[in-house]
């Protein structure tokens, strides 16, 4: 038994216990994978049979058409049987291959199998085989004489008895080829992106097999009559044929697509570019089909040319042109797909932070003080559990926050997972398309584009070391970091059922990628914050006046709403930091889409910091950037030490105080959250949105109360504080402020407009709060993104904040670019700017 002092190490243990499920998950991962190739199986059988029966019939129909009628017809059914025999041939090794592998155990017993680069390499012929005769049957069935003396005629040429059965035989052995070609191509290119760059490219072939017919069957369409032709029904055939030659060209450039870019590439901006240049051209390409569409109906039920125009030529015009429209309905599906983000591999589920200890939150906290990125307004591990503990337990009405742990699951997935993804990757740090978000960033990692750095003097070059001084460097590195995180056991083991849940609470903690925490606002007005008679219009058609309200949503911001910071905070360490932030995006993206209707979000918001890693994964994890109002910044550091006097004059700003100092006013600040105290910071609060509302504005997402703040004074003391400024025994103005790791921000601001201006509380409450921040010793001080002018002026730079947005609805995805800006202004304003200054 394990006594109390034994520490147990939180990742890495090697013990006999831990390697034991290790197996078996090994030998479940097997049979799992064994029941998805014996499913996959009856779908190749079914097909191989129907394909060589099909063809098997149509060749039997052709030698009899040719012995009968003394005809030449190239029958392609021999292909398709090829196709289907090999088919079958391979599922009986694949099958081989699954009881051989049941049976490692006994090494006796050898088998002939095939390697995986083998099956591939069968498949991919198997597909190109039932392919084949798709396009032959395509030709046979359209083109009146294949070579120039006419010796093979077309099916639909024939003037026997046969022609029908022939055709219809044909037919339904051209599909049952195309589905054994589809079923094949599932094995080889799977998951979807890999299916949707199989299916473009077999849909490319087939365009350009259709376009040369196209071309061919309007080359000379007149049977040789004396009878001249209209002027319309010959441009109708010369537009055919050009109208065939776009089609080809557009084939061609979605064909190269498909080959020249790889895997990894899919979600690459070059390529989305070129996928838009291609849906703007097919797009064209489409209109035009309709058109001839429309004009060879026309010509289908003119009587007129039936003397004078060949049936094959009136007959495959409208055929050919329906096909090219719906395999262009397959590749506009297929280039949707084609960049589909890769599956986050992350699992997430709801925590509460109240069911956890205050040694396991502890726990967290060091995580994030471990592997939380160092960005301004960034909190410490335990300022951020203590805002997400305490946001947690806030009832506000308007406003419900939950905490979501993302975290990688266990590496054998279920049965579900493997038939859904075939199981290609199972962490985001193997997939290359996630890996190569960090590669391309590789050369500007260390810039930084946020905050000026400040230039530190070049140190010299240090002295060689010998390979012992460096390996106990390396080892003195190694314990420093690993001293970071939390020592297991988190506090005394007395019994098995302690021991059990300590383990399992390890590797909880070892298995968390990231905690997030999302306040849910559940009836939010898309249009409340757009003013005029437009505004008034779409609130009584869309918005919250309307009848069905499609425009009020349940919005997620995953940050907190005061101060509006991103509240994602990353408990592991990795390689690929980009890739990580779009797997986390991606995953609760997914966790919303699966819940219940009822709780589901409709919109999501991310606020992130421009040119940061979470700012570049957002556009490949699936979501959508929107520019948000720029924060407002002031960088301390190159003022350590100094007061405000010395910051003032170093900017040459001029102190706004004196006012105030003559009405006798008084700055006091508070960590006690009494009920007095919040009940006077709400009632200046109001008054700044009730001012807002009576000019048509919204104010904010959700109205805190006093409860809410003093929900955020119950956490550490000394995180959070209460701002007043008094003048003539009156309160004039408050704010809170939050100490976020070496930032303090302040947000909730009140002012008495008609006390505080004459007063310009407004500065003075800036003024204090840099006063503040400096005898304290922070590096930075946040105000925010209202009133740029005077915040500037007192020295703030603007940082870049970019929103990524996700929507579950495709016609809400359209709205966000109209409506993005107002919200993001709705969320992040809480002032006019003229009334503060």
């Amino acid at each position: 038994m394990l006594s109390p002092e034994t520490p147990m190490p939180l990742m890495g243990s090697s013990s006999a216990s831990t390697s034991r499920p290790a197996k078996q998950e090994q030998s479940h991962f097997v049979d799992l994978a064994t029941k998805v190739r014996y499913l996959d199986s009856w779908r190749i059988v079914a097909c191989s049979v129907a394909a060589f029966v099909l063809n098997l019939l149509a060749l039997i129909l052709n030698i009899s058409l040719v012995h009968n009628k003394k005809l030449h017809v190239f029958p392609p059914a021999i292909i398709g049987m090829t196709a289907a025999a090999l088919a079958l041939a391979s599922v009986a090794f694949d099958l081989l291959s699954a009881e051989a592998s049941a049976k490692a155990q006994s090494p006796k017993k050898k088998r002939f199998l095939f390697s995986a680069p083998s099956r591939t390499a069968i498949r991919q012929m198997i597909c190109f085989l039932a392919f084949v005769p798709v396009i032959v049957t395509l030709v046979m069935l359209t083109l009146q004489a294949i070579n120039a003396k006419g010796r093979f005629n077309a099916y639909l040429h024939i003037q026997t008895t046969p022609r029908t059965s022939l055709v219809i035989v044909d037919c339904m052995a051209l599909v049952a080829d195309i589905v054994l070609c589809a079923a094949m191509a599932r094995l080889v290119w799977w998951p979807v992106h890999r299916a949707a760059r199989s299916t473009m490219i077999i849909s490319s072939l087939l365009q350009c097999t259709i376009a040369t017919i196209l071309i061919a069957v309007n080359w000379q369409p007149y049977t040789g009559c004396v009878l001249r032709p209209s002027i319309r029904a010959t441009a109708t055939f010369t537009l055919h044929q050009h109208v065939g030659a776009l089609v080809f060209t557009t084939a061609i450039f979605s064909f190269g697509i498909c080959c020249a870019i790889k895997e990894g590439d899919r979600i690459n901006k070059v390529f989305t570019r070129f996928i838009i240049f291609y849906t703007i051209l097919a797009s064209f390409t489409v209109f035009l089909l309709f058109v001839i569409l429309g004009l060879a109906i026309h010509l289908l039920f003119d009587k007129s040319l039936k003397a004078i125009v060949t049936d094959a030529t009136l007959t495959c015009d409208p055929i050919l042109t329906g096909c090219a429209l719906l395999l262009f309905g397959v590749n506009f599906w297929a280039t949707h797909y084609l960049q589909e983000p890769p599956p986050s591999t992350l699992a997430v589920e709801p925590i509460d932070l109240n069911d956890l200890s205050a040694v396991q939150r502890e726990a967290f906290a060091k995580l994030i003080n471990k592997h939380g990125k160092n960005i301004p307004d960034a909190p410490g591990g335990q300022e951020a559990m203590s805002l997400m503990h305490a946001y947690q337990n806030a009832n506000m009405p308007g406003m419900k926050c939950i905490v979501l742990r993302v975290y990688k699951p266990s590496k054998v997935p279920d049965k579900s997972t493997i038939l859904s993804n075939m199981a290609v990757n199972y962490s985001y740090e193997d997939d290359w398309a996630w890996r190569n978000l960090d590669m391309e960033q590789m050369a500007i990692r260390h810039r930084s584009v946020i905050i000026p750095e400040i230039k530190e003097p070049e140190q010299p070059a240090p002295p060689k070391l010998s390979k012992k001084q460096q390996k106990k460097i390396a080892k003195a590195k190694a314990e420093a970091q690993a001293n970071g995180g939390p020592t297991m056991p988190l506090s005394p083991i007395n019994s098995p059922e302690e021991l059990q849940a300590e383990l399992e609470f390890a590797q909880k903690l070892e298995s968390t990628e990231a905690l997030v925490m999302m306040s849910q606002i559940p009836d939010y007005d898309l249009t409340g914050t757009i003013p005029g008679i437009f505004g008034r219009i779409l609130r009584r058609t869309l918005g919250a006046d309307s009848y069905f309200k499609p425009l009020c949503v349940r919005l997620g911001l995953l940050a907190f709403h005061w101060p509006f910071r991103q509240a994602t905070f990353y408990t592991a360490a990795t390689k690929r930091p980009v890739a990580r932030s779009a797997a986390v995006l991606r995953a609760v993206a997914e966790w919303n889409d699966h819940r219940p209707r009822s709780e589901r979000c409709t919109i999501l918001l991310d606020p992130t910091y421009q040119h940061g890693d979470a700012e570049r994964a957002i556009v490949p994890s699936g979501w959508q950037p929107s520019p948000l109002p720029p924060s407002h910044v002031i960088d301390l550091r190159p003022y350590k030490g100094k007061t405000l006097p010395e910051y003032l004059k170093a900017i040459k700003y001029r102190d706004q105080e004196a006012a105030f100092k003559k009405a006798h006013g008084e700055v006091l600040e508070s960590t006690e959250f009494t009920e007095t105290q919040c009940e006077e910071v709400m009632r200046l609060w109001r008054q700044i949105a009730q001012k807002r509302t009576g000019e048509g504005q919204t104010a904010v997402l959700a109205e805190p109360d006093e409860n809410m703040l003093m929900e955020l004074g119950g956490g550490n003391k000394g995180d959070r504080s209460l701002l007043f400024l008094r003048a003539d025994g009156k309160t004039i103005a408050s704010c809170v402020l939050f100490r976020l790791g070496d930032t303090i921000t302040s947000d909730l601001q009140g002012l008495d407009y008609e006390l505080a201006r004459p007063l310009k509380a407004y500065f003075v409450m800036m003024q204090h709060t840099i006063a503040i921040a400096l005898k304290e010793g922070k590096s930075f001080v946040d105000f925010g993104p209202t009133t740029s002018k005077p915040k500037i002026d007192i020295g703030c730079t603007s940082v870049g904040i970019t929103g990524a947005m996700y929507a579950v609805s495709p016609f809400l995805r359209s709205m966000i670019g109209l409506f993005a800006n107002k919200v993001t202004e709705t969320i992040t304003s809480t002032k006019e700017d003229k009334e503060k200054q």
